[in-house]
């Protein structure tokens, strides 16, 4: 049995095993997390054999922190259902990023073809799928080809993905190709070299043909780092006398400057650049939705918004409408804010930062090095514009370029001495005191500067969230009979508002309570206040405008409304709703507001 479940084959079978459990929880939610305990039997195995069950790594602390906030994240989920579903995925993640740290020096190569085969099957079958007439490519000559593509190619009865989603995707595998290819040309290998160039071409086909303008970038700036990397680990680095991993930081960050630099030399700065992309200008949207939700992450300090939230939230406070627009932020460190609170962005972020120092680190250029780090490159850069592993497809392969970077790391060392030796190396230790003061530190800084305020404005967003969002989308506005349910949740941001004058969440809830409760003028004190606060926040700005209609401030609510797309229709709505509530008052001050709006 030791050797048996010491062997490389029984950690690739491991491997195998988990990756199947997750897809399977992702391809049949129904079955909860019932097939990740098929991926504990190699845990089982271990025990029996008298054998550690998990393997030690730099990253150990990090991630259980993660996964103890995406344990709260389901806890504050308002969808109960979706937030489990979602945490059966992050934790097969967390699964797959161990059975990857175990595997021997000898299966990494196959690992890694493997994924390249798994990136070129994804390509595969989004060119079978996706409907470029449906969804239209973002450049009109790649639309053209799709489109020629789509006449030629057999009709399959399955659902399509996403363009932005698979472009993310297939720009974090691709670099396993070309490492693949590149290990093939050294080793002189004509069958692995067939297979590798066919994948990679593949991938690079479903890239183009997905027409993601930021995984095209991402993965040529992270080729960059690639190639700046073997300099920096070859002669470059004897040249200046500095140590690889000080001098591929140095670049980096004179890159950084570079790019600050010319967004604030740029007139309209970063949203001005990206509009100068050939394709649709949609850097001033996908901005609006980065600030809305940033506010939002303002509501939930210390626990998040809840696992899978993201859609009823930021419909129902941000664009105050009762149906489903925007399934995540784009933005998957935004994503992780929201969901999973400060804590659990920062222990990701620890995550992510450990396993580009582990690799950098190496000073050693080495194929599968390269191959993880500019996957690293690409994961922050593109999840700075979009989310394709937390938001929805990807969430299983969450931790795969951070398990990979560990693997890499541990089959270097000696395995009698391999958990002292990584300890000592890699100063795990110094890492995970820093994370740790950090939570600390905004722990108490948030409970302390608010005298205790935002844990009562955290705790009444989350049962406020509860009981309007339930059955979300609904495709009905509120009525006041939910007052009674609301009325714990409103007691706590009164309470919250006695240590914490200037906290925003708890004027903005009380406003629209306030609107609920049809006392405008209070409703408008809150959210006048809210206003001040965060001028810029959609929701605020629309409840404030309505508020004013209400109260039969047309020249105050006009400036507000105007910036609000939906507001003559749903005035058109509201002169309907108000008569069937007896409400003759109000539903003749919206006719009015309808007359007055262009």
């Amino acid at each position: 049995m030791n050797r048996m479940v010491e062997g490389r084959w029984f950690a690739l079978a491991e491997l195998a095993l988990v990756f199947m459990c997750g897809v399977t929880c992702f391809l049949a939610p129904q079955l909860g997390g019932w097939p990740l305990l098929l991926a504990l039997i190699p845990w089982g195995m271990r025990l029996f054999a008298r054998q550690p069950v998990v393997q030690r790594t730099p990253l150990d602390f990090p991630i259980l922190l993660f996964v103890i906030t995406a344990l709260v994240g389901a806890w504050a989920a308002y969808n109960t259902s979706a937030g489990l579903i979602k945490l059966w995925l992050i934790l097969s993640a967390v699964l797959l990023y161990y059975a990857l740290a175990r595997q021997p020096r000898e299966d990494l190569w196959l690992v890694a073809g493997s994924l390249s085969i798994l990136s070129a099957l994804l390509s595969l079958y989004f060119l079978l799928t996706h409907n470029w007439a449906a969804q239209p490519a973002d450049l009109v000559a790649i639309n053209r080809l799709g489109l020629g593509w789509m006449s030629l190619r057999p009709t399959l009865p399955l659902d399509a993905f996403q363009q932005n989603k698979v472009g993310g995707l297939l720009a974090i595998l691709a670099p396993f190709s070309f490492a693949l290819i590149l290990h093939a040309w050294k080793e002189r290998d004509a069958g692995v070299g067939i297979v590798a160039l066919s994948a990679g071409l593949l991938v690079l086909l479903g890239l183009l043909f997905s027409s993601s303008r930021a995984a095209w970038l991402a993965l040529a700036a992270a080729l960059c780092a690639w190639l700046f990397w073997v300099l920096a680990c070859g002669s470059l680095s004897k040249r200046l006398r500095l140590r690889p991993a000080a001098l591929f930081g140095l670049g980096v960050a004179v890159a950084l400057a570079a790019i600050f630099v010319l967004a604030e030399i740029q007139p309209g700065g970063v949203s001005a650049l990206v509009n100068r992309l050939p394709g649709p200008n949609s850097a001033i949207s996908r901005m609006e939705i980065y600030t809305n939700t940033r506010w939002l992450v303002t509501d939930f300090p210390f626990t998040g918004g809840g696992l899978a939230s993201f859609p009823g939230l930021y419909s129902h406070y941000v664009m105050s409408i009762p149906f489903f627009l925007f399934g995540y932020a784009h933005d998957l460190f935004l994503d992780l804010a929201l969901e999973q609170g400060i804590v659990g962005l920062l222990s990701f972020l620890f995550v992510l930062g450990g396993s580009l120092w582990l690799i950098v680190g190496r000073e050693r250029a080495e194929l599968l090095d390269g191959a993880v780090l500019a996957g690293l490159v690409v994961m922050v850069l593109h999840g700075l514009v979009d989310d394709p592993l937390y938001a929805e497809r990807g969430t299983p392969l969450l931790l795969l370029l951070p398990g990979f970077a560990v693997a890499l790391v541990l089959t270097e060392l000696p395995h009698r001495r391999r958990r002292r030796s990584l300890l000592k190396r890699g100063k795990a230790w110094w890492g995970w005191a820093a994370l740790g003061l950090l939570v600390l530190a905004y722990l108490v800084v948030s409970l302390v500067s608010t005298g205790g305020g935002a844990w009562s404005e955290n705790l009444g967003a989350l049962r406020m969230d509860r009981i309007e969002l339930t059955g979300f989308p609904s495709g009905k506005w509120e009525d006041g009979s939910t007052l009674p349910e609301l009325a714990p949740a409103e007691a706590l941001f009164e309470q919250s508002l006695q240590t914490d004058l200037y906290g925003f969440p708890a004027h903005y809830r009380l406003g629209l309570l306030g609107l609920l409760h049809r006392d405008f003028p209070a409703a408008r004190q809150h959210l006048e206040q809210a206003s001040t606060l965060a001028p810029e926040h959609r929701g605020v700005r629309k409840a404030l405008a309505y508020c004013y209609i209400w109260l039969g401030l047309y020249e105050d609510a006009l400036p507000l409304v105007q910036g609000i797309p939906e507001a003559k229709s749903e005035m058109d709505a509201y002169r309907t709703f108000w008569s069937s509530l007896g409400r003759d008052d109000l539903a003749a001050q919206a006719d009015e507001m309808y007359r007055l709006l262009p």
